[in-house]
C-alpha cells in the first residue's frame, strides 16, 4: 500500500530535482523522506512532538536536505510563496477546518507551483486505523 500511495504522490505531484518542498501534517516523515531522496530540499512540518521524535530518529545519519518542524497548520511558520511544492497525505481528513487549512497551505505556494492534498475516504478501513490508534495514549497518533 505504501508503494501505491507513494508512486501516485510522485505522479501528482510532478517533482523536479532541487524545488523547495514542504511536507504538511508530516507525521514520522514517511513522505518527507521519499521526497528528499528524489533530490528536493524538503521541510516537514507536524504539530505532534512524539511524531517529530520519530521523524527525526530517522533522519539520524541520512545525508538528505530535510529540515523538521513543529507547528501548526492553521498558522503556518513560512512566508508567502516559499515553496514549489507543498504537500499533505493523511492530515485533512482529520481536521477541523480543512478550508482554513487549504487556504493557509496555499500562501505558501509559490506561483506556479503546486498543492497536493491527499486524504482518505471517510469510512475507509485505513482512516478507521489511524482513528483507533488515535485514541491509544501511548500512540504517536494521539
Amino acid at each position: 500500500m505504501d508503494r501505491v500511495e507513494k508512486d501516485l504522490v510522485l505522479e501528482m505531484a510532478r517533482i523536479r530535482p532541487g524545488e523547495k518542498a514542504l511536507d504538511v501534517g508530516c507525521g514520522t516523515g514517511n513522505f518527507s523522506f521519499m521526497l528528499a531522496q528524489k533530490g528536493l530540499e524538503v521541510v516537514g512540518l507536524d504539530i505532534s512532538p512524539h511524531m517529530l521524535k520519530q521523524a527525526w530518529k530517522k533522519a539520524e545519519g541520512e545525508n538528505i536536505s530535510l529540515e523538521f518542524v513543529q507547528g501548526n497548520i492553521y498558522d503556518l511558520p513560512f512566508n508567502d510563496e516559499t515553496f514549489d511544492l507543498v504537500l499533505s497525505v493523511t492530515a485533512f481528513e482529520f481536521l477541523s477546518d480543512p478550508k482554513a487549512a487549504a487556504s493557509e497551505a496555499w500562501r505558501c505556494v509559490k506561483p506556479g507551483g503546486r498543492l497536493l492534498i491527499a486524504a482518505l475516504a471517510d469510512k475507509s478501513p485505513w482512516t478507521e486505523f489511524y482513528r483507533e490508534k488515535a485514541r491509544e495514549e501511548n500512540s504517536v497518533f494521539n
